[in-house]
């Protein structure tokens, strides 16, 4: 299994993977035909095992003394809850005592330091541990801080990982209005594609930020510096836009969300008590918060397309629906699991809510307040065991159960199964907006509907749902990369360092060949498919109609991370301008089909993305790197790095 493919089953980014291995928590072994890792079926469970006791915050060195025998888990765990609740402790120590400062007169100047470090000497005695200024000023940390409850921690750990993986959209599928976000050691700030930048004068930090489908617009927070805390405290919430004039959403807020097509942020601003908040729904155009509940866990929520609806637990034992211009009402409760109701998708109207209750699904419409079951075997704290696609409207579904893919519609008695393999995304063509998680589960995709599309499955499978959504037609086994016409009705793939072409989709399909030149390890092509490139290592060639290829270079620029087994190649096709992009001897070219066509376009280039109707290169100025941007032919300077 590829790391891509073990990324997508267990939802573990390629860093953590590549962390793993690197501490050697596991080997896998290297296809001898490309040095690629290959992950067994004993590597996947050796990394689901790690992500779950990381989860409980069991450290690496115990986790490497399980692995060799040296510890038992019932030792490890016993020894772990002890430390956990002596930090509990500590933090009700902690938080008592800056409780009690707060209800004195006292300031920075006038603090009674000598009385207040005695106390805290008394308070230490009895065998409560304060911040140990000797580990934090040789290590930068202070002690370890765990929410108290471990199923509080494994929550918090899987929202963290969800909005890791949202900040994601391709360059090449942004609005041409988007906000972009950088961070360097220089400094972090945002900029638009008219080389205006906005500096933020506090810490941005990049996992914490979410954008709308299109990136026309991003939330963020913003961070205190502390010096017990290398990355700064989270604060406030803001929003930004391509004008880049940052607004501020609130203060001390939790969890957030913003909508599909950005016009609201749902948000859960913190209260005197930790577990539980207040929710909101801020209006960006208006820049409102309309408050919807309290007492709101924020632990697991889900957001409609434009943002007026959201669903979500409260007291982790019930789950509730609300909204700018509908009411409050419970969906569900259940006092034995109250972690096994889970939101999952609502759509604008209401229409479309669905839900985990117990491990069943079911779909709920809040307009008529009645919930129908869809099916069974989900288990909510296993959340990448399964999987959860939309259409535009959320009117249709594709799920994932053991490894069994499914489709679903309220109007039908029952689903389909499409599929005995794990069907998890749905490939849109030309520039439409990047597919977005509306929850921790799900996915909406931006097609009016999944009947007649590509669909990408497990272990680097193609499948075709036909016009019924009755069956997923197998169109490759084992591809390598894939573009979708911008039409949807063409596909080309790289399969087994061959090339292929598929015109038409049906129970019956024949692909043909392209090109099957060996060792092509890369391709790329323009939006209508008329134009195709490929690459063989350091060859760039232009396709013909006829088969035959045109070499554009013998010396393309890429880079090979030879720990990890693969490659990262540089050129890109701009459909504005007609043309192929690449570097080659530290130069960034331009070329159409022929070797006649190429042209130098920039010296001293280093990087080369797309971006919104044109490319993006990297320069070496002076020793400082600067960043342009290139659109139909003018060269706009966005920033210096």
């Amino acid at each position: 299994m590829k790391i891509n493919e073990v990324e997508l089953t267990i939802g573990m980014t390629k860093k953590n993977i590549r962390f793993y291995e690197q501490e050697g928590l596991l080997t896998p072994s290297r296809s001898p035909r490309n040095g690629y890792r290959d992950y067994s079926a004993d590597d996947v469970n050796t990394l689901r095992q790690i992500k779950l006791l990381r989860k409980l915050g069991i450290s690496i060195e115990d986790i490497k003394k399980l692995q060799d025998d040296s510890l038992s888990l019932e030792d490890c765990l016993r020894g772990h809850l002890v430390t956990l609740e002596q930090e509990r402790k500590n933090l009700d120590a902690v938080t008592k005592f800056c409780r009690r400062l707060l209800t004195k007169d006292i300031t920075f100047d006038n603090m009674p330091t000598e009385q207040l470090l005695a106390d805290i000497e008394n308070i230490e005695k009895g065998g409560t541990s304060f911040m140990n200024t000797k580990n934090q000023e040789n290590k930068g940390f202070p002690f370890k801080v765990v929410i108290p409850a471990v199923i509080a921690a494994a929550l918090l750990f899987m929202m963290l990982a969800f909005f890791v993986g949202r900040n994601s959209v391709p360059m090449d599928r942004m609005s041409p209005n988007a906000v972009l976000y950088s961070f360097y050691e220089t400094g972090d700030f945002f900029y638009n594609l008219k080389g205006e930048v906005y500096e933020s004068t506090d810490q941005v930090r990049t996992y914490w930020w979410n954008h709308s489908a299109d990136s026309s617009l991003i939330a963020y927070w913003l961070y205190e510096e502390d010096s017990n805390y290398p990355s700064g405290i989270r604060t406030d919430l803001h929003c930004i836009t391509g004008d880049l004039e940052p607004v501020k959403v609130a203060e001390s807020v939790g969890q957030y969300m913003v909508s599909y097509d950005g016009s609201y942020i749902a948000y859960f601003q913190d209260t005197e008590n930790s577990f539980y908040h207040d929710l909101y729904l801020y209006e960006v155009s208006s820049g409102l918060s309309t408050k919807i509940d309290e007492e709101v866990t924020g632990a697991y929520f889900c957001l409609s397309p434009n943002g007026k609806i959201v669903a979500y637990q409260k007291e982790y034992g019930a789950l509730f629906v609300g909204g700018i211009d509908m009411e409050v009402s419970k969906v569900a409760e259940d006092d034995i699991r109250p972690s096994g109701v889970l939101p999952v998708a609502v759509s604008d109207d209401g229409a479309y809510l669905y839900y985990i209750f117990n491990g069943d699904l079911y779909y709920y419409n809040a307009n008529e307040k009645e919930s129908v079951p869809v099916a069974s075997n989900i288990d909510p704290l296993n959340i990448y065991a399964h999987f959860f696609c939309f259409n535009r409207d959320l009117s249709e579904m594709i799920y994932v159960v053991d490894f069994e893919t499914y489709y679903y519609t309220p109007e039908l008695e029952a689903p389909v199964k499409i599929a005995d393999d794990r069907l998890y995304h749905v490939l849109e063509g030309g520039t439409a907006a990047e597919n977005y998680f509306c929850s921790t589960y799900a996915e909406i995709a931006s097609v009016d509907t999944l009947k007649g599309h590509v669909l990408e499955g497990y272990m680097s499978r193609l499948y075709w749902l036909d016009e019924d959504a009755a069956n997923a037609v197998e169109i490759a086994t084992d591809y390598n990369e894939h573009i979708l016409s911008a039409d949807g009705k063409s596909l080309l793939y790289l399969e087994s360092g061959v090339l292929y072409r598929l015109d038409g989709f049906g129970e019956e399909m024949t692909p043909t060949i392209v090109c099957e030149k060996g060792d092509i390890q890369y391709f790329t092509a323009s939006s209508d498919l008329s134009k195709i490139y490929i690459s063989t290592a350091r060859d760039l060639y232009y396709v013909h109609n006829s088969g035959e290829l045109e070499q554009l270079s013998d010396n393309l620029a890429y880079v090979e991370y030879e720990d990890y087994g693969y490659y990262e190649y540089y050129p890109v096709y701009d459909n504005t301008s007609g043309k192929i992009y690449f570097l080659e001897d530290g130069a960034l070219y331009e070329a159409d089909k022929t070797e006649n066509s190429k042209y130098k376009a920039a010296e001293n280039v280093e990087q080369l993305d797309l971006l919104p109707g044109g490319i993006s290169y990297l320069c070496n100025e002076n020793e400082q790197p600067v960043r342009y941007y290139l659109y139909n032919g003018e060269i706009t300077k966005l920033f210096a790095e």
